[in-house]
């Protein structure tokens, strides 16, 4: 025997369980319609013929579940509005170009999705799914598996090539600009990068320059990404993109070894960040806690007071010069943790 019990769901349900039903519906639906436009994407290489069909169908699976979820988004609830973020910064990124896809969108899309599905947090970059990591011992034992994961050595190649250590690509000499790069004033002015000097306000929120920091590059050489606006920057030195910061190795398939005598990046006294490029690219010491775009030594304190004793010391009107040999490293991680001017013994 069937039965069947009937309610009003407006007289029993509270607020704030409306705003829990609310969260979960937009979970859901973004499973949903990214995992359907996933599939739309694969379908493309079975259907060559109808690619724009496929990639247009694939991008309006997007387009709808942004147009559902843009009006809570500007609301209250951090978790919309970081699934929002979710949603129109990496998601986006992946369909948007079938080249990106391919590369690394095609197993980025159903980890995610995965992630959002059983309510765990995967990485530490993605903002969405922070909102499901929020305990002590996880934020302890992820933070140590991240330390683990830069101490690894690099994967081997079948062909012999320079050792690297895992810790480059998590960023570990911190980020820099190509000399030969423009950056803009507030005064609307432009100017290669290499010519910046302490004083100048810079555009986009009028940052003053306190110092220019200069690495110097072996062998007049470095590894750098080429971005399709001309911007050269090392790979893991965040940009904001379409409002998101994301890191630029993202956006290529892999750097280039360019020549390059010195990579440039400044310190301002606030809003710490400047147009390279008609680009927004952040500065050291900024303080920003946002994921992506915080670091540990490059983003914090640490790395200003570093810098103001080399000032000191160096004594050439706040341009800095920096060495490899000048780079204090973490023994474990390989991850630069402070700055010294004479080189010595990792720590």
């Amino acid at each position: 025997m069937k039965k069947s019990i009937s309610f009003n769901i407006t007289n029993n349900i509270q607020r704030i369980d409306f705003d829990v039903i609310t969260r979960h519906k937009f979970r859901l639906e973004f499973v949903h319609y990214v995992r359907t436009a996933l599939e739309k994407m694969r379908e493309i290489k079975t259907r060559s013929r109808n690619k724009n069909v496929q990639h247009k169908a694939a991008m309006d699976q997007i387009q709808i579940l942004e147009k559902n979820i843009k009006n809570y988004a500007d609301g209250k609830d951090e978790f919309i509005k970081d699934l929002f973020k979710d949603l129109t910064g990496q998601v986006q990124q992946a369909i948007e170009k079938e080249e990106w896809f391919n590369k690394w969108g095609i197993h980025f899309l159903p980890s995610l999705t995965r992630a959002h599905l059983l309510q765990f947090c995967n990485n530490f970059k993605d903002p969405g799914v922070q909102h499901y990591g929020k305990g002590i011992l996880f934020s302890q034992v992820r933070d140590e598996m991240d330390e683990l994961f830069c101490s690894l050595p690099a994967p081997k190649h079948s062909q012999k090539g320079a050792t690297i250590n895992m810790a480059v690509f998590h960023d570990a000499d911190g980020g820099c600009f190509h000399g030969e790069c423009t950056v803009r004033l507030m005064n609307g002015i432009t100017k290669l990068v290499k010519d910046v000097k302490p004083g100048d306000r810079m555009a986009p929120h009028g940052g003053i320059v306190i110092f220019v920091v200069i690495t110097k590059c072996q062998y007049q050489k470095a590894k750098m990404v080429i971005l399709e606006n001309d911007l050269i920057i090392t790979a893991w030195h965040p940009i904001r993109h379409c409002g998101q910061w994301i890191m630029p190795c993202s956006l290529v398939s892999s750097p280039n070894e360019i020549s390059c005598e010195a990579k440039y990046n400044f310190v301002l006294d606030k809003d710490h960040t400047v147009l390279v490029n008609d680009v927004e690219c952040v500065t050291l010491g900024h303080g920003f806690k946002e994921d992506v775009v915080r670091h540990s030594y490059y983003g914090s304190q640490k790395v200003i007071n570093d810098l103001q004793r080399l000032n000191l010391e160096q004594n050439n009107g706040g341009f800095i010069e920096i060495t490899e040999k000048m780079l204090v490293r973490n023994i474990k991680t390989g991850l630069v943790n402070g700055l010294q001017s004479q080189q010595i013994l990792v720590q």
